[in-house]
């Protein structure tokens, strides 16, 4: 094609106005599809299907619920948590648990050092000096046991299932199952089969820390001549042949 032929054929350049104008109605149309889009879209997001239940012939006429902001589906709110516990019902409008019964209650952390049996022997003691009007022990035990509770042990009591737990029973067992798992069991258990007495630690403060080892884990099933046989086999030569231990018959002498 010919130098003539390509400046023929050619555009010819638009005047200044002209290029000005196609520009604006090029920014029109654009912003124009990028509102609507918009709307549409925070529109749906807030749309609700609600049936017309005066429509005769159910025909499903929807309602559109008035627009809001999509920011507003995420701002938090306080809400009622309900609690897992179902609290037996009362016989009376009112009571009232005061301050000082609850700073008089032991508390229990949830860390591993912590020994949860203790914790509720301790929260039995501190339950029967409490007397409420109206409320069984049953009622005390289960209303202020949350209250013993902090950090790990409370976050724990909160991750259960609403509603899941109706007696003491049922809270108390939950609570050693999630805090005395199966393998703290079994390594005490192992701890009291194959028990040894320490060089330089006296008889009696052996016997001691074996009875304190047995009363760590009350479920540990270990029936007492068992534990009578690991008491001695773990003694020290010279203790064995003292025949002191002939006293020790029974763990609960």
């Amino acid at each position: 094609m010919s130098e003539s032929d390509q400046e023929h054929n050619s555009p010819e350049p638009l005047s200044p106005r002209t290029a000005a104008v196609r520009a604006g109605l090029r920014r029109n149309y654009s912003s124009s599809s990028v509102e609507s889009k918009s709307y549409e879209s925070e529109v749906s997001s807030n749309m609700a299907e609600i049936p017309n239940n005066n429509n005769d012939e159910g025909g499903g006429a929807l309602i559109v619920q008035p627009r809001k902001p999509l920011r507003e589906f995420s701002i938090p709110k306080v809400t009622d948590q309900p609690s897992c516990i179902v609290y037996p019902q009362l016989t009376v409008d009112r009571f009232e648990l005061k301050s000082g019964m609850i700073h008089l209650l032991p508390t229990y952390y949830g860390n591993t050092t912590e020994d949860p049996y203790m914790h509720i022997k301790q929260f039995f003691e501190i339950c029967a000096t409490i007397k409420i009007q109206n409320l069984d022990d049953e009622q005390i035990k289960m209303r202020l046991f949350p209250f013993s509770l902090k950090d790990k042990a409370k976050s724990w009591l909160y991750s259960l299932p609403n509603a899941s737990i109706h007696t003491w029973e049922e809270l108390s067992n939950k609570f050693l199952q999630k805090f005395f798992p199966a393998q703290k069991t079994n390594k005490i258990r192992k701890e009291i089969l194959g028990f040894t007495q320490k060089e330089g630690e006296a008889f009696h403060e052996c016997w001691e820390r074996y009875k304190e080892m047995i009363s760590s884990c009350p479920h540990h099933n270990i029936e007492s001549w068992m534990q009578m046989q690991s008491f001695y086999e773990g003694l020290l030569d010279f203790e064995k042949d003292d025949g002191r231990c002939n006293k020790w018959r029974r763990t609960d002498e």
